[in-house]
C-alpha cells in the first residue's frame, strides 16, 4: 500500500472517529452544565454547597453567649466508677414505669450522680447560656469530628438519673430542674446542621418525655408540671431536620467531584489491609468513570433528590412525611428538568 493512500486511510478514521465523537462530547458538557446550574442556584438561594461554605453558614456565636464551649467544661468534668461497676451503668435500664428503684439500683445511681454533681452543676451554668455553636470544623465533611453528641447523651442519661433519685426522695423540684436540663442539653443541637446532630437532639428529647412519664407516674406536682409546660411547648414548635438535610447535602457534595489535594482531608485513611487492594472503588479514582461522566450524574440526581427532601422537610408535620402526592412533588423523569 502506498504511503500516501495510508495517511488517507487514517486521516478518514481520524475524521470518522471524530464526528463520532461529537455527540458524546455535547453530551458530557450538558451534564456539566446541568450540575452546575443546580449547585448555581443553591448558592443563588444563599445556601452551602461545601464544608467550607457550610462553616459560614452555620452561625458564629459570640464567646460570652455561646452554651456549647461551658458544656465542653462540663463534659471535662464527668467521672465513672474505677471498677466492674462503670459495666452495671453500661447495661443499666430503669425499671418499667410505676416501680421504684431497688436498694442496689439507688445506691449505683446514688453514687454515679455524686461524683458527677461538679460536671452537673457545670452544664446547668452553660445552659443559662443564650445560644450555641461546637467548635466544629466541616470542612472535614463525613470525616468531621463530633465527640459531643456523646457527651450530650451521657449528661441527658445523668440528669435522668438525678431525677429519678430525686422523686424517690419527694424531690418534685428537683426532678422539674432535670427534666428542664435535659432540654436544654437537646436546645444546644438545634442550630447545628448535620443529620446526625438531629437524631442525637430528638434521642435527648426522649429521654426528657420519659423522665417526665416516670415523674408523672411517681407523682410530679402541678407546680413542676406547670414550669415544664412552656418548654416542652417551645421544643415541639422547633423543626430542624431540613436545616439538618441541607448541611448533609453541602457535605456530602465534595465527594462527588473531590480532587486530589482534597482527598487526604475528607476519607477516612486508607487501612494497612486495603492499601494494596484494588478491588475498593472510591470516588478518589480518576478513570472511565470519571471519563463518562458517572460522578456528575450521581451528583445532578443526588442534588435533585436532597433538594425534594428539604423542600418537604421546611414543612411543619404531618406534611413533611407526604410523598408523591401532588405533582408538585412527584419525581420528574430527569433531574436536568
Amino acid at each position: 500500500m502506498r504511503p500516501a493512500s495510508l495517511k488517507r486511510k487514517i486521516l478518514r478514521t481520524v475524521i470518522l472517529l471524530f464526528c463520532l465523537s461529537i455527540p458524546f462530547l455535547i453530551w458530557r458538557l450538558w451534564v456539566v452544565w446541568a450540575v452546575d446550574s443546580q449547585l448555581a442556584r443553591i448558592r443563588a438561594a444563599g445556601l452551602p454547597t461545601n464544608g467550607e461554605d457550610l462553616n459560614k453558614w452555620y452561625a458564629a456565636v459570640p464567646e460570652s453567649e455561646n452554651a456549647a464551649l461551658v458544656l465542653t467544661e462540663a463534659f471535662a468534668l464527668r467521672r465513672n466508677y474505677p471498677d466492674n461497676r462503670s459495666n452495671l451503668l453500661w447495661n443499666f435500664k430503669l425499671p418499667p414505669r410505676g416501680q421504684t428503684l431497688n436498694s442496689n439500683e439507688t445506691e449505683l445511681l446514688t453514687g454515679y450522680v455524686e461524683m458527677n454533681a461538679p460536671a452537673l452543676a457545670k452544664a446547668d451554668e452553660a445552659l443559662k447560656l443564650p445560644r450555641s455553636r461546637y467548635p466544629i470544623d466541616c470542612s472535614f465533611c463525613s470525616q468531621t469530628p463530633l465527640p459531643h453528641l456523646t457527651w450530650l447523651k451521657h449528661l441527658a442519661e445523668l440528669n435522668q438519673y438525678k431525677a429519678e433519685l430525686a422523686l424517690a426522695r419527694g424531690d418534685t423540684d428537683g426532678a422539674a430542674h432535670a427534666i428542664a436540663s435535659i432540654l436544654g442539653l437537646a436546645r444546644t443541637l438545634e442550630s447545628e446542621p448535620i443529620l446526625i446532630s438531629e437524631l442525637v437532639r430528638l434521642k435527648i428529647l426522649s429521654i426528657g418525655v420519659t423522665t417526665l412519664e416516670r415523674s408523672l407516674n411517681h407523682g410530679l406536682d402541678s407546680k413542676g408540671l406547670t414550669n415544664l409546660s412552656g418548654l416542652f411547648t417551645r421544643t415541639a414548635q422547633v423543626h430542624c431536620l431540613s436545616r439538618a438535610f441541607i448541611g448533609e447535602r453541602a457535605m456530602m457534595t465534595p465527594y462527588f467531584r473531590v480532587s486530589r489535594h482534597e482527598n487526604p482531608r475528607i476519607y477516612a485513611p486508607l487501612e494497612q489491609s486495603e492499601e494494596n487492594s484494588k478491588d475498593k472503588l472510591r470516588s478518589r479514582d480518576w478513570g472511565v468513570l470519571k471519563l463518562i461522566g458517572y460522578y456528575e450524574m450521581d451528583l445532578g440526581q443526588f442534588l435533585f433528590t436532597m433538594g425534594n427532601v428539604i423542600e418537604l422537610a421546611g414543612q411543619n408535620p404531618p406534611d413533611y412525611v407526604e410523598i408523591d402526592v401532588t405533582p408538585r412533588y412527584r419525581l420528574r423523569s430527569s433531574f436536568y428538568s
